[in-house]
């Protein structure tokens, strides 16, 4: 069964970081089974970066990329990928 693995308090943590990314996003593209997120140079990449590591601990059943300000979430199902894009729109 695919499911998050945070605790309330690590849940807690990371929306904070997709609410403070939010806000450098430039481009949002969805595909049916992925989401690229393009955020704008003045983005805290030291943050993005304890997302994405984040994301990848407690998720390892969607396959997550990032590199030079390029997020990228997919998964074999569209549903898993439907909170990030609300979480970054």
């Amino acid at each position: 069964m695919k499911a998050c693995t945070l605790s309330p308090k690590g849940r807690a943590a990371q929306t904070d970081r997709f609410t403070r990314a939010r806000a450098f996003v430039d481009t949002i593209d969805r595909a049916p089974t992925s989401l690229t997120v393009r955020f704008s140079p003045g983005v805290d990449e030291r943050s993005l970066l304890e997302l994405v590591a984040t994301e990848r601990e407690c998720c390892s059943f969607l396959d997550i990329a990032y590199n030079d300000r390029v997020l990228r979430i997919a998964s074999d199902d569209p549903v898993d990928v439907d909170p990030f894009e609300e979480l970054l729109r």
